[in-house]
C-alpha cells in the first residue's frame, strides 16, 4: 500500500512539474592539452563547461558525498540549517580548502567525512589546476592586472560546501513556489560541482524521484535543465569572474555569470535527501578587486568570521553565495530571499536619513552597518518576511507582480532591476506601523553611502559589489 501511495505521489509531482528542455553541457577532456580553445568558447558563450576523464573522479566524489550525507544526519554543532522559501530544509557543511582550518568539533563528530574530504579536496586541487593551466596556455591575454588563473587557483581562499536538501515533513503547498532555491548567480569567481546524489533514510543511494526537477540554468535567456553526469566535473562562472579576472568584456577571459535555480522533487518523502557539493573559487589575498581597487586581503580581514571561520555563523552559506545571485553572495550556497525591514529615522536630521536607515539596517551580517543603524536611531516599523532579495549584502525589497509582471528581477550591484531596467519611479519609503491593518506591503528606498564616506562599512559594502552565497547554491 505504501508503495502505491508513493508511486501516486511521484506521478502527481511529475504531472505538476514544469518541464524544461534538457541542455547538454559542452564537455571537454581535461587531459587534452589542446582543449583550451574549447573551454574558452564554451565559457564565453554560456559560462558553463563540463570536464570529463578526470582521474578517479566518480569514485572519489561518491565516497565524499556518502560520508558527508551521513555526517549531516548526525546532530552536531558543525551542521548549519536553513529553511528554504518553499519549506525545504537545507543542512550544510562548510569548510575552507585549507584543511588545516577544519574545526575540531567537525573532526570529532565526523572523522570519516574529514578523511573523505581530504582525498576529494586533493583531487579537486589537481583538476582545477589543470583547468587554470589550460586557460593560461590558450587565452590571448591574461586576466585582471596580468594575473594568471593558475595563481588564483593555487593561492585563492576557496571554500568547500556540502548541502543536504529534504522536503518538509508537514503538509506545505510547495507548488506555490516555482523553485526551492530561487534564481541567482554566484558572487564568487566560479563554482565547481557535479551531479547531485539522492539518498533514502537508510543512507542508500537511490535515483532522482522526479528527473524533471533539479538544477535549472538560463541559456540565451531561456530556462533549461542541464544534463549533469556523475563522472564529470562542472564549472559555472560567477559574478566575480568578470569582476575580478576577465573584466574586459572583449577579453578572451570574460565569462558571463550563470543564472541558476533548483527545485526539489515535490512528491518525494521528507526522508529522501538531495546531496550537493560545491567549491567556490575566490581570490588570493593580494589580488585587487577591480571595481574598487580593494585588495582581497583587506576585505578578507574585515570579514574573517565569514571567510576563515564559516562554521561560526549559520548565515554564511547564504553570504557565500551571490547574486546573493542575484545575490559571497550568489558561496551560493545561496538563497537570495530575505526579510526586509521598513525603518524610519530617529535622532538624525539628515535629509536622506530614511534612505540611509533602510540601507544600513538592511545590511546582511555587517557589524559596522548594524552600529550605523543604531547611531542613526533607526526604528523598525514593519517587516516583510521573504519580501526582499540580497543584492550584494543589502536586503532590497522586491518589486510586486504589478510593478514587474515578468518577474524577471535581478540585482545589478546594489540596485534591483526588472527586465534589466531599474523601474521608474523607484520604490519609495512608506513605512507602516506594524500594527496597521493594511495588507499592502510598504516599499523602501535605500541609499548607499558615498565613496568618500568615513563609515568603516563603506569599503566592505563596496567590496561586496564584486564578491556569492553561495553557499553555494544548487
Amino acid at each position: 500500500m505504501k508503495s502505491i501511495v508513493a508511486i501516486i505521489a511521484l506521478l502527481s509531482a511529475a504531472v505538476c512539474a514544469e518541464n524544461y528542455a534538457q541542455y547538454s553541457i559542452p564537455a571537454v577532456d581535461l587531459t587534452d592539452s589542446s582543449a583550451s580553445l574549447s573551454i574558452v568558447q564554451a565559457l564565453k558563450q554560456t559560462g558553463i563547461v563540463a570536464f570529463k576523464n578526470v582521474p578517479d573522479f566518480e569514485n572519489t566524489r561518491l565516497a565524499y558525498v556518502e560520508a558527508a550525507e551521513k555526517c549531516v544526519a548526525t546532530p552536531h554543532s558543525a551542521v548549519m540549517r536553513k529553511l528554504m522559501v518553499d519549506g525545504t530544509t537545507r543542512r550544510t557543511l562548510s569548510t575552507n580548502v585549507d584543511l588545516s582550518t577544519v574545526p575540531e568539533n567537525l573532526k570529532t563528530a565526523c572523522p570519516d567525512y574529514v578523511t573523505a574530504l581530504e582525498k576529494f579536496n586533493a583531487l579537486l586541487n589537481k583538476a582545477t589546476l589543470q583547468f587554470a593551466q589550460l586557460l593560461d596556455g590558450g587565452a590571448v591575454e591574461k586576466g585582471s592586472n596580468g594575473v594568471l588563473i593558475q595563481e588564483v587557483v593555487e593561492q585563492g581562499k576557496h571554500l568547500e560546501h556540502f548541502h543536504a536538501y529534504t522536503n518538509p515533513e508537514s503538509d506545505v503547498n510547495q507548488d506555490d513556489y516555482e523553485h526551492s532555491l530561487e534564481p541567482h548567480t554566484d558572487l564568487g569567481a566560479g563554482l565547481w560541482t557535479s551531479a547531485p546524489v539522492f539518498f533514502n533514510a537508510e543512507h542508500e543511494i537511490i535515483s532522482n524521484p522526479d528527473p524533471s526537477t533539479g538544477l535549472y540554468i538560463k541559456v540565451d535567456d531561456a530556462w533549461v535543465q542541464p544534463v549533469l553526469k556523475s563522472d564529470e566535473l562542472v564549472f559555472m562562472a560567477g559574478e566575480g569572474w568578470s569582476q575580478w579576472i576577465g573584466t574586459d568584456s572583449q577579453s578572451d577571459l570574460h565569462f558571463p555569470a550563470v543564472v541558476h535555480a533548483m527545485k526539489m522533487p515535490r512528491g518525494a518523502s521528507s526522508d529522501i535527501v538531495r546531496a550537493f557539493h560545491g567549491r567556490m573559487l575566490l581570490l588570493s589575498e593580494d589580488m585587487v578587486m577591480q571595481n574598487n581597487n580593494l585588495r582581497f586581503k583587506d576585505f578578507n580581514n574585515r570579514n574573517t568570521r565569514f571567510l576563515k571561520e564559516p562554521l561560526a555563523d549559520s548565515s554564511f552559506p547564504s553570504i557565500a553565495c551571490a547574486s546573493r545571485p542575484r545575490a559571497l553572495v550568489s558561496l551560493a550556497a545561496s538563497d537570495s530571499s530575505c526579510t526586509v525591514g521598513i525603518y524610519e529615522p530617529g535622532n538624525s536630521s539628515s535629509s536622506n536619513a530614511t534612505a540611509l536607515c533602510n540601507y544600513h539596517c538592511n545590511a546582511i551580517n555587517m557589524p559596522e552597518d548594524t552600529q550605523k543603524c543604531k547611531d542613526l536611531g533607526c526604528k523598525l516599523v514593519s517587516s516583510i518576511p521573504n519580501g526582499g532579495t540580497e543584492c550584494w549584502m543589502i536586503c532590497i525589497q522586491t518589486y510586486t507582480d504589478a510593478q514587474c509582471p515578468s518577474k524577471n528581477q535581478k540585482c545589478v550591484d546594489q540596485t534591483l532591476t526588472c527586465d534589466g531596467k531599474v523601474l521608474t519611479p523607484a520604490p519609495t519609503t512608506a513605512g507602516t506601523n506594524s500594527s496597521a491593518t493594511s495588507t499592502s506591503s510598504p516599499s523602501i528606498t535605500t541609499i548607499a553611502p558615498k565613496a568618500n564616506s568615513s563609515s568603516a562599512s563603506t569599503s566592505i559594502i563596496c567590496a561586496m559589489l564584486v564578491f556569492v552565497v553561495g553557499v553555494l547554491s544548487m
